[in-house]
């Protein structure tokens, strides 16, 4: 009975000892562990909350998608975009490992064109191709462009109504800009445009249609059907940019800043287009679009942007990024900080 109970006794203080050892660890080893990640999380999400994400510092060429939910941005020459609500981020590459050199933000949907160079001793091609966002699979490969010479650069790119449809502008040597076509067949055109020194261009969705300015002669034409017609504008003209129903804004120019802006639809005679007279003059880059047609003037020194058609200010902080569909981006340090309409 003696040794019954000494036994007893031994295992009682053996048990005791392996649960405060297994207490300890989970106390002050893992415990520390799960508590460090989940303070991360929550930090995380606070900035989230607050529409705050960091960008790296020394990050170039950042963008927002039309609705905010990402930001893109190269670091050390990698395309990486970052999810706003997940905090995940993506490397970009082609599948075959080349590496982004262009990319543009489609307007109206969680889609990123990328456009990749690939260089040898006789030659420069680069090739393109789409990738949603939101369905990781969906990468489609658009075609290439043979550029005409190894210093020719692709400039802009915009997307036609069709999905697998991109128009591509070169800056060629000695101010020279061409407009290729390249459509989901993988077919390539260079279009017969009037003049060589080719501004903004914008695609109306619903028709199809480029539109184009000529930067020497401060005028707008829609490109149809292998054809270009001159939209009728008062005096010189800068093509500002194009809404999801098709309305397009033309920036009247007087001594190279903008007094008055019109818009309409290109179908429409131009004496029924709506115009308004700004207060005062203000440089082209500081007129800002939403994909629905609001019109907003940014002022970078009082860190706002104003409601052209209801004069209302709305405040933001650190750098103008750029608008998206329920607000305004902009950087604040190292910080994304999303400021929606109210």
């Amino acid at each position: 009975m003696r040794y019954l109970k000494r036994i007893l006794l031994f295992l009682g203080i053996a048990i005791i000892l392996q649960l405060s050892v297994l207490f300890y660890i989970e106390k002050f080893y893992l415990g520390d562990k799960k508590d460090s990640i989940s303070k991360t999380a929550e930090q995380t999400d606070k900035k989230d909350k607050l529409g705050k994400v960091q960008v790296p510092k020394g990050a170039e060429n950042p963008q927002i998608s039309w609705d905010g939910r990402y930001i893109s941005y190269y670091e050390n020459a990698e395309l990486k975009v970052v999810d706003t609500e997940t905090l995940e981020v993506s490397k970009m590459k082609f599948e075959n490992n080349t590496e982004v050199s262009i990319y543009k933000w489609v307007k109206d949907k969680n889609r990123i064109i990328l456009g990749g160079k690939q260089e040898d001793k006789f030659k420069s091609i680069v090739n393109f191709a789409y990738l949603d966002l939101k369905e990781k699979d969906n990468y489609k490969p658009l075609g290439s462009i043979t550029m005409p010479d190894k210093k020719s650069e692709v400039g802009e790119i915009e997307c036609s109504s069709s999905e697998d449809e991109i128009y591509i502008k070169l800056n060629s040597p000695g101010n020279r800009n061409s407009i290729y076509k390249l459509n989901g067949k993988k077919t390539v055109q260079k279009l017969q445009l009037k003049g060589f020194t080719i501004g903004n261009m914008e695609v109306l969705k619903q028709q199809n249609k480029l539109l184009y300015e000529d930067s020497a002669l401060k005028k707008v034409y829609a490109f149809v059907a292998g054809k270009t017609i001159d939209i009728k504008t008062i005096g010189e003209a800068r093509l500002l940019s194009v809404d999801k129903n098709d309305n397009i804004y033309v920036a009247q120019l007087q001594n190279n800043r903008i007094k008055k802006i019109y818009w309409g639809n290109e179908n429409e005679n131009f004496e029924k287009w709506n115009s308004k007279l700004l207060n005062e003059d203000v440089d082209i880059k500081d007129i800002k679009l939403t994909p629905d047609g609001k019109l907003y003037i940014n002022n970078d020194l009082r860190g706002s942007v104003v409601d052209v058609d209801t004069g209302k200010e709305l405040f933001y902080k650190g750098n103008f990024l750029q608008l998206y569909a329920d607000g305004v981006a902009s950087m604040w340090g190292e910080n994304l900080i999303k400021t929606k309409f109210e």
